[in-house]
């Protein structure tokens, strides 16, 4: 089964930058946390002098209805969400680069008026001066057509494994080390994913015809693991050859076995002439059909799929 493999692209991703910015326009109001007692009304004592007081988070929607969340910390900005897909309205295509997303990020909001960096900030944030405390990698295998996409991930759904994580099934494809506080690894077909959340007629033609070509594999990389892997700040991300090294060694370790056998099997539309096959292949199949049966079937195997009887069963 062949299919090009895509680069490695930033999906999803959760940092901080330090920047100035307009704490009315990217908050949702604000939250006291206090020891005080409510019992205190009674008696007039209202102290709230050990209060302190945190901005709540801002959901920001881009015109197709993406979502980016911003917390502000004084002077520092928390943000989490697809960026590019933000900023473009979809992720079947993607970026490559952390910096250059968060960069062009950065001067969305300035455009808005949400962000006010100085030239030192710019700067800063250019050179990957920020924290990170998740990010998302996808790669994504593009097949001659969905069919084929599908048969693709049907065979890891069903016999793919991958070293000490255990794999969880959805309707859509399957995870690796779902629960994992550290990193995990998924695969799923995009074009499913599209009409599933209702953006099939909201992605142009060309766009959603290659989701439909496509298996996603993406890893999920939380706080813990970008520290051991040193890749909790911007400027780690920089070395994109490094980072390829990195991601592909961790996409590389999904085990599959031979599946040539499976897509004879699966190529064969007849459940009857399925069921045939795996008892000539495994069985004595004088001991399951008559000789009526037999001589029928290797006709038909012959005729409509190629398959020689006699070469399955000498072997």
């Amino acid at each position: 089964m062949k299919y090009i493999r895509n680069t490695l692209e930033i999906d999803w991703v959760n940092f901080d930058i330090c920047i100035d910015h307009d704490v009315s326009k990217i908050s949702d109001g604000c939250i006291i946390d206090t020891n005080f007692n409510i019992d205190d009304l009674s008696n007039g004592d209202l102290n709230l002098g050990s209060a302190k007081i945190r901005n709540k988070s801002k959901i920001i929607l881009s015109k197709k209805g993406d979502p980016i969340k911003l917390t502000s910390k004084k002077n520092i900005v928390n943000v989490q969400g697809n960026i590019f897909k933000w900023l473009h309205g979809q992720n079947v295509t993607g970026e490559s680069n952390l910096l250059k997303i968060i960069c062009n990020f950065v001067e969305k909001l300035e455009n808005l008026g949400f962000f006010y960096p100085t030239k030192a900030q710019m700067f800063k944030i250019k050179k990957g001066n920020f924290r990170v405390y998740r990010v998302d990698i996808k790669q994504d295998l593009i097949f001659y057509s969905k069919d084929e996409a599908l048969r693709y991930l049907d065979h890891v759904i069903k016999l793919g494994t991958y070293p000490y994580k255990k794999k969880d099934k959805y309707k859509n494809g399957c995870y690796f080390g779902m629960t994992s506080k550290r990193w995990n690894i998924r695969y799923y077909h995009k074009g499913t994913e599209l009409r599933d959340k209702n953006r099939r007629f909201y992605t142009e033609k060309e766009l959603f015809a290659l989701a439909e070509l496509m298996v996603r594999s993406e890893i999920r990389v939380l706080n813990p693991q970008l520290k051991d892997w040193c890749l909790s700040y911007g400027y780690h991300w920089g070395n994109l050859e490094k980072i390829n090294l990195i991601f592909l060694e961790k996409f590389n370790e999904l085990k599959l076995p031979d599946v040539m056998e499976r897509e004879k099997i699966l190529n064969i539309d007849d459940k009857s002439d399925r069921k045939f096959y795996a008892v000539i292949k495994n069985n004595c199949p004088e001991d399951f059909y008559c000789r009526a049966t037999i001589s029928s079937k290797k006709t038909k195997f012959l005729n409509e799929y190629g398959i020689d009887i006699d070469d399955l069963r000498a072997k």
